[in-house]
């Protein structure tokens, strides 16, 4: 299958967008010209989309985890007073999968390290965690039956929530950490991806490349 180039010209739609990018030329010169030498290193178009990816996938760690741990602390003190509803677990459960999900989808070691841990301290604690209805999926997901959370007792919905559990510790402090770690990674591949300034900022948006 063949599509029509904006200079009437036909290319592959075999060809990838970065070799694509090679090849197009203006007044004799590859566009590869617009990035410029800065800071003595000249950023090339494999720089700017990695670092393009990575600032957005950071982005979406850092706000899921700030959201769990801001959940964690919440739910902790109602489950502490007996006042916790099938929608504060189902939120809380939510942004654990979001943080989960999210760690799977940013490399490095680390973020390996603490999606081990956050899977951890589910599975640790599952004999508390099933008792108000919460269950482990494969991929390392909760999910809550809240038939059986309504008919768990207050104690026992303290025993997995509360915020002493050791469920909730746990949860509290790798959220924590992981949104210090996203920030921090968010930030670096933002002042990468800026380096590459004017092709960032035109080329690739003609070409509506991450929508």
């Amino acid at each position: 299958m063949l599509n029509r180039h904006h200079d009437g010209g036909m290319i592959s739609s075999r060809k990838s967008l970065l070799d694509h990018i090679n090849s197009a030329r203006t007044g004799g010169s590859s566009r590869l010209s617009a990035l410029n030498v800065q800071n003595g290193r000249k950023l090339n178009v494999a720089d700017t989309i990695a670092s393009r990816y990575a600032r957005t996938g950071y982005e979406k760690l850092s706000n899921a985890a700030d959201s769990l741990e801001k959940q964690v602390a919440g739910l902790g003190k109602r489950a502490d007073l007996g006042a916790v509803s099938a929608a504060d677990v189902e939120s809380l459960l939510e942004n654990y999968n979001a943080t989960l999900k999210n760690l799977y989808q940013c490399d490095g070691s680390l973020n390996n390290f603490y999606r081990q841990t956050l899977r951890q301290a589910a599975t640790d604690n599952m004999d508390a965690l099933s008792r108000i209805g919460i269950s482990y999926g494969r991929d390392g997901s909760l999910s809550l039956n809240s038939n059986k959370l309504g008919r768990a007792g207050g104690e026992e919905i303290k025993a997995a929530l509360g915020s002493s559990s050791g469920f909730m510790k746990r949860l509290g402090a790798v959220a924590s950490r992981v949104s210090d770690s996203a920030s921090a990674n968010m930030r670096t591949a933002s002042s990468r991806y800026n380096a590459g300034g004017n092709l960032g900022s035109s080329y690739f948006s003609r070409y509506n490349f991450l929508g």
